[in-house]
């Protein structure tokens, strides 16, 4: 019961936390979800386990190196980009993970409304701003083919948890250098 309870107030800050940041700009609004995000990922899995450290990889990626131009929109779009990719990512085939399904349930939730949030932010920059940055329909391949290898990676170890554990280190790496973009974006403002 009290349990329940916990969760329903939990679920009632999350979906009013923007209101509370009504006096920000959007990108201590998005700092604030993306390090939310980085805790939900941690917190769903724990530490990496060490059965799974033959499964590690070169995937890493360095996330500015999938922006395409330095316009406010080319950030936006890719970033919006990123959680849209990230979101489909982790509505694959989770059976094999034993990760807090509660957890795991506010992370896709959250990654979902980040892509919401950072689609309606490049929307309302666009509009202000038509001249700058990449236009929309201009597709982002190096990001799109960064999470076509992290798909073809797990499907090649057919889901498994140790997949799973390295595709959520990668994410956890990605995060990390979006926070710290947003950091730096926040800063210059």
């Amino acid at each position: 019961m009290m349990k329940t309870m916990l969760a329903q107030c939990f679920c009632v800050l999350v979906a009013c936390s923007p209101a509370l940041f009504l006096e920000c700009n959007w990108d201590t609004i998005q700092l604030k979800l993306i390090n939310d995000s980085l805790h939900l990922l941690q917190d769903m899995g724990g530490k990496f386990p060490n059965h799974c450290l033959k499964e590690v990889t070169g995937l890493s990626v360095q996330f500015r190196s999938l922006i395409h131009g330095k316009e406010e929109t080319d950030i936006l779009w890719t970033l919006h980009n990123t959680f849209k990719l990230a979101s489909n990512l982790y509505n694959s085939d989770l059976k094999s993970v034993d990760w807090d399904k509660f957890k795991l349930i506010e992370f896709k939730d959250l990654l979902y409304r980040q892509a919401d949030e950072f689609k309606r932010d490049a929307l309302e920059v666009t509009k202000t701003h038509p001249v700058n940055g990449t236009p929309k329909r201009k597709r982002r391949p190096r990001l799109r083919k960064y999470f076509k290898t992290l798909r073809k990676f797990l499907r090649r170890k057919e889901h498994s948890l140790c997949a799973w554990e390295v595709v959520r280190s990668e994410v956890r790496e990605i995060l990390q250098q979006l926070s710290s973009l947003c950091n730096e974006t926040t800063r210059r403002n």
